[in-house]
């Protein structure tokens, strides 16, 4: 399938699939899938732009992972909000970007950066991003994958799929592009892994519709 063709399709799936937002509604969701997230003001032609996919690992951890990434305040357990952070933190040219990546959740770890790391200063960071994501993002799900090989496989192809197009673009005021790591700002998602995979092939393509119709 042709990369250009196959996210163009994608956007108008995805587009048309009822969509979720923040804070969550527990009930609405599956307990395995792949979230597409959307941002405010990211646009595709005339639809809303990628600008991330993820998903989990476990069985039945799908909602636990969303938390965690849109609603618990705590970077170092999300790589997104983690991500986030760090724009902000750009953005300000705020020295404490370098501390901010610190690991600060085993006992080691802790007692290595107890005096560097300021957890009520980086509650105002969290505030900002907990109040970001409720303004700007929102989610379709693909649901029931409970296979967790080919969920991670589905999630790689699509990550590579919208990354390697040539006909999605971020906005010029997209905070991504405050990032310090080129593979964000100089790209289009929240995503740093899987970028350079192999794209979705028409049979995964094929399969993914099915479970969306599901």
């Amino acid at each position: 399938m042709d990369v250009n063709q196959t996210s163009e399709q994608l956007h108008h799936i995805f587009n048309s699939l009822p969509r979720h937002s923040f804070p969550l509604n527990k009930n609405s969701l599956t307990s395995n899938g792949i979230y597409i997230l959307f941002e405010s003001a990211e646009k595709y032609n005339s639809s809303d732009r990628i600008v991330r996919i993820g998903t989990h690992t476990g069985n039945g951890r799908f909602v636990k992972r969303l938390q965690d990434h849109f609603e618990k305040e705590n970077q170092r357990n999300s790589i997104f909000r983690k991500h986030i952070g760090r724009c902000f933190l750009n953005k300000v040219n705020d020295p404490y970007l370098t501390v901010w990546d610190l690991p600060f959740k085993k006992v080691e770890d802790k007692k290595r950066n107890k005096d560097k790391v300021n957890l009520v200063y980086e509650k105002k960071y969290e505030l900002m991003i907990t109040e970001y994501i409720q303004k700007n993002l929102s989610f379709v799900v693909i649901p029931n994958l409970n296979e967790e090989i080919k969920r991670l496989e589905f999630e790689s192809s699509l990550i590579a799929t919208i990354a390697q197009d040539s006909i999605s673009f971020p906005s010029e005021n997209w905070l991504g592009k405050f990032h310090p790591d080129s593979a964000i700002s100089n790209g289009k998602l929240w995503n740093v892994q899987h970028l350079n995979d192999i794209p979705l092939r028409l049979e995964q393509f094929q399969k993914i519709n099915t479970f969306i119709r599901e």
